[in-house]
């Protein structure tokens, strides 16, 4: 039942319970459903239960599932991004990653090289790329280079919070898609200096509405249908329409734990559109950068591997 995000609530404080269900799943259970949104609680709900496994029927207790290894693509023109962009992939719980990066037209010196390092707890490339390299061929190679089977793309200035890899990974397992990934729900409009919560109707079902910034797929599916576009942009709903033409599944999750920021039309963003676009299709809002709307916390939690 909790698997399927039904609300669970359980009143009363107890060990052999809690032995029984594990530390995880069992906070989720017992929290306070006043104090948060009935579709964060289903969300929370959900993953702990998804994430475990039982083992037998003796008093063992159950144990998490171990995250599969996981490869993340970060291309930017943006060196001065990319260490904030770096922490917040570091913070990712329940997942083992290899983190690759592409500049485009640009330069890491060292200094920031080996922090990059320092702050990644697994394997880490950084690869340098002429202006004359497209996004779509740059994205292929950075592919290419990838080690593990699952791979996700990485935007360098959209916010994730710390547990986004953990429940990509998850809606993986269940949706059986070749893409799944977030609709742009929050939103930062970064000219308002206002976060929009769009429209949630839609979610956990096959959609063509997956921001680029939170794709996932497999290295097997990519050479299944023709690899990323060689283009200079929307390489993203490309892929999306190349999958979905080639009979595969693309899956929209929820939304929560990814906030999009929309800069400026005038910065030279891939994706054409208004602050009013964004503001007009909103179901409510909030002054100012709200990440915790999105249930991102300021401070996110230690990183947690698999055991």
């Amino acid at each position: 039942m909790a698997q399927s995000g039904c609300l669970v609530h359980l009143v009363a404080e107890s060990s052999a319970l809690r032995h029984r269900l594990g530390d995880e799943f069992y906070t989720a259970l017992r929290c306070d459903p006043t104090n948060e949104p009935r579709d964060l609680r289903s969300v929370r709900i959900r993953r702990a239960a998804l994430s475990l496994r039982r083992l037998g029927d003796g008093d063992r207790g159950p144990e998490r599932i171990a995250s599969r290894p996981l490869s993340i693509v970060l291309p930017s023109k943006r060196p001065d991004h990319i260490i904030d962009a770096v922490r917040q992939v570091a913070r990712q719980r329940h997942v083992d990653i290899e983190l690759i990066v592409g500049l485009h037209g640009a330069r890491f010196d060292a200094r920031h090289r080996d922090l990059v390092r320092e702050l990644v707890p697994g394997p880490v490339a950084v690869h340098e790329f002429p202006d004359s390299v497209n996004l779509g061929e740059m994205l292929r190679e950075l592919s290419a280079s990838a080690t593990a089977e699952l791979i996700t793309k990485w935007d360098d200035d959209d916010w994730y919070g710390d547990e986004h890899l953990h429940d990509l990974l998850l809606s993986w397992d269940y949706s059986g898609a070749q893409i799944v990934g977030k609709f742009a729900e929050f939103v930062y409009v970064e000219g308002r200096d206002a976060t929009v919560r769009r429209s949630t109707d839609g979610a956990e079902r096959p959609s063509r509405l997956l921001a680029g910034g939170t794709m996932l797929t497999s290295r097997e599916w990519l050479k299944e249908v023709g690899d990323w576009p060689p283009l200079p942009r929307h390489v993203d709903q490309r892929l999306i329409d190349a999958t979905r033409n080639c009979g595969g599944v693309t899956y929209r999750t929820h939304g929560f734990q990814y906030v999009l920021r929309r800069r400026s039309a005038s910065t030279g963003h891939t994706w054409a559109a208004t602050d009013e676009y964004f503001l007009s299709g909103a179901d409510t809002h909030w002054a100012g950068l709200a990440l915790d709307r999105a249930d991102i916390s300021d401070e996110p939690a230690a990183p947690v591997r698999p055991s």
